[in-house]
This record gives C-alpha cells, structure tokens and sequence, in this order.
C-alpha cells in the first residue's frame, strides 16, 4: 500500500469523509409540534388494511405519556386499538409507530411524575418539587429514545434532511397547518430507526405515510399496487424491491415525484426503469445503515452507486491497521456522524473512536473505495452479505 501525499491525507480524513455541518436543526419538540397542528381527519399512517388519522394517533401518544407519568386517565379511553396485535402484523406496526411516536414525544417533552421521586437537589427525597427537579436533571443530558438508541438530536437531524429531500421537487412552500398533499411510502420494517425518521418527516409536514408490509416489500407486482393505490408521491424503497419491476408488464406509476433507492449497488436498468414508468420524477441513490438514522450518504441513480456522506455525517475507508486506504484501493468502511446509533452492547466490538477527529465510528461490515474525484463506491459482495448486520433496536 502506498504511502499517502499530505493533500490526499486531508482529503480522505476530512474533505471526503465529511458532508458539510449541519445548519438550521429543528428540535423534535418542534417537528412534533408541527404535527399536532394538522388537522385531526387527515390520515397520517396506513399499513395494509389498517389508518391511523392525526387525531387518533396524538391521542394514542397522549395516553401512552399520561399512563407511562402515573397518571390517572381523564381523557376518552382509545378503544380502537387493535386487541390481537400478534395475530395482526398489520395493526402490530401501527401501533408499534405509535408507542414509538409517544416514546420520542415523552423523551423531547418529559411530564413531571404522579408519584414523589428521589431529587439531586437539595429538596428533600417527597418535596413537591421533585417532579420539578427531575425535568431539570432530564435536560442535563442529551435525552435518548432507547428503543431506538438515538439521541433526540440525531433523529431530528435525520428527519430534517428526510423532509428536505421530499421537498426539493415542489413548486412552492405548504403552510404545515393545513397539512401537505405528499404520501410517503417506506418499504422497510416499522421498527427500525428507519421508519422512526421517515415517521418524523412525514408526520412534520402534514403529510401521510403509508409503510408497505413485509409480503409487499417482497413481492414487486403487489409494491407496485400499493404504489398506484395510494397515489404515492415519493417512495423510499431497497434496491431489490423495486428491481422486481423490471419483471413486470411497465406499470403507470405518474404520482411519484421522487425515488430514494438504497443499497450498496445499482442495477444499470434501474433508472431508465424508473424514468419509463413516472416520467416526472426524479431519483437518487443512497446508503443506509442499521447503526445510523436515516440516509447517511446520497449521489445520482445512474447506475454506478457512487455516493457521497450527507450533512452531518462521515465515512471513512480503512485497513486493518485503520490506516486510510488511498482512492482506487479497498477498504472497510467506516461510519459516524451526528445520527450515530449509541454502543448496544452486543455491537459494542464494532464501535470504536475515530482515529483522525472527535467522535465514535462504527464498522458497517461494508468494503469500498474511494475513486479519484472523492465518489464512494462499494465493492461487489455476494448477495447475501448486503444486510450483514442488523442492531436489534428494541433490546437497545
């Protein structure tokens, strides 16, 4: 391996490796707040057969926050929950969104508790100001949703780019409080950090999110049904799912306004695909991780899978000895950045520090290089190594 010119140097540990900083981040207490202002009938999740409005949802969120603070409930009892969720996967994610949502809502806007609570302070352990001083001792730290092992600050950096991309094909502004026409299609599992910041963007804007089931996501012909019936208007899809609609007669899919295809490789025929069946979309290609929120790095669907890290994030290429591998030659590749799972403890060996800035990386179990004009590029892997590592989020 050669050695490396101070120039190239900087350029794989910092001009390539990083996405320019973050700007401009909402807090997630904002995100949410945008979403209680979209009027309750409008349909905010659906899963198979299964709606959530906006009201029933922030009604659920509501229950789960006063029922998780002690609280005796005061409101109307939601009775549609569904009373067989295993026997429903359907109903199962939507409710799984739904705790998930209150989860986040109770980590960025905490309740004082029902009950008196040991206080650090200098009250004494049943002063009526304990609940007080444990809302003072929440904001001390940066607040976790741990089912996702996220901080607040990486899921609202993640869903802020999530809403960012969906907008960039739009004519004007929306005002949120009247809600937004987009539907969001996600084709991946409800619980993943995945759905949380596609939940996030969604519910933000208005808009309504409609997550694909598992036989869905692998049968093309019923993905492409589920597209044209729900009229989506930017679908978020793995490579493989939407590769399968080159087996089928063309489908007419003219709602789509934006394709976000992830993966690790790009199949040649999938943009022209893709153009041929809603002609006024646009596409891109991105790389997700399961120890990352949302996309972590982005370039064009052209085929080559060339990319590049987005705001906040950072990928870098190394050896063994966690040396900088110079364009053109293969290495791991290595992931941190502002959206940066926290260490669960069974991938605590994958997590380490960053060896040329602040900061935590993980090890994707990915290989790439870099090529000459600082695109990413993964090497060829057989495919069943393309979801080498998977973090269970709810043992998080």
């Amino acid at each position: 391996m050669r050695d490396l010119s101070t120039v190239e140097r900087h350029r794989l540990a910092d001009e390539w490796a990083n996405g320019v900083e973050l700007y401009d981040v909402p807090a997630i207490g904002c995100l949410i707040q945008c979403a209680r202002r979209v009027p309750a009938i409008r349909t905010a999740l659906i899963c198979g057969s299964h709606t959530l409005t906006y009201g029933q949802l922030f009604d659920r969120v509501a229950a789960d926050a006063i029922a998780e603070a002690g609280f005796a409930s005061v409101g109307p009892a939601c009775d549609d929950r569904p009373a067989a969720l295993d026997a429903d996967p359907e109903a199962a994610a939507l409710e799984g969104l739904a705790r998930l949502l209150a989860e986040i809502t109770a980590a960025a806007e905490p309740l004082p508790a029902a009950r008196p609570v040991a206080c650090a302070g200098s009250h004494p352990d049943t002063c009526a100001q304990s609940g007080d001083c444990a809302l003072i001792r929440h904001d001390l730290a940066e607040p976790t949703v741990p089912r996702l092992a996220l901080t607040l600050s990486a899921l609202a950096a993640a869903a802020d780019d999530r809403r960012g991309v969906v907008a960039d094909t739009r004519a004007c502004r929306v005002d949120r409080a009247f809600g937004s026409a987009d539907v969001r299609l996600l084709a991946a599992r409800w619980d993943g950090a995945d759905a949380a910041v596609e939940m996030l963007a969604a519910l933000a804007d208005g808009a309504t999110l409609v997550l694909a089931t598992e036989a869905q996501r692998a049968d093309a012909a019923a993905l492409s049904e589920l597209i044209a019936a729900t009229s989506a208007t930017h679908v978020l899809a793995e490579v493989a799912a939407l590769a399968g609609f080159a087996d089928l007669p063309a489908p007419a899919l003219p709602t789509v306004r934006r394709w976000d295809v992830t993966g690790t490789a790009c199949p040649a025929i999938l943009p022209g695909l893709l153009r041929a069946i809603a002609p006024d979309s646009v596409a891109g290609f991105a790389y997700t991780a399961p120890e990352y929120a949302g996309v972590a790095a982005r370039g064009p669907l052209d085929g080559s899978g060339r990319i590049r890290p987005i705001p906040g994030a950072r990928v870098l290429v190394l050896d063994a000895e966690l040396c900088l591998v110079a364009p053109g030659e293969t290495g791991d590749v290595y992931l941190g950045g502002a959206a940066l799972a926290a260490e669960p403890a069974e991938a605590a060996a994958d997590f380490l520090a960053d060896p040329y800035a602040a900061g935590r990386l993980v090890k994707t179990g990915e290989r790439g290089h870099w090529t000459a004009d600082g695109w990413l590029v993964f090497a060829a892997a057989a495919p069943a190594a393309a979801s080498a590592t998977e973090i269970d989020y709810a043992a998080a």
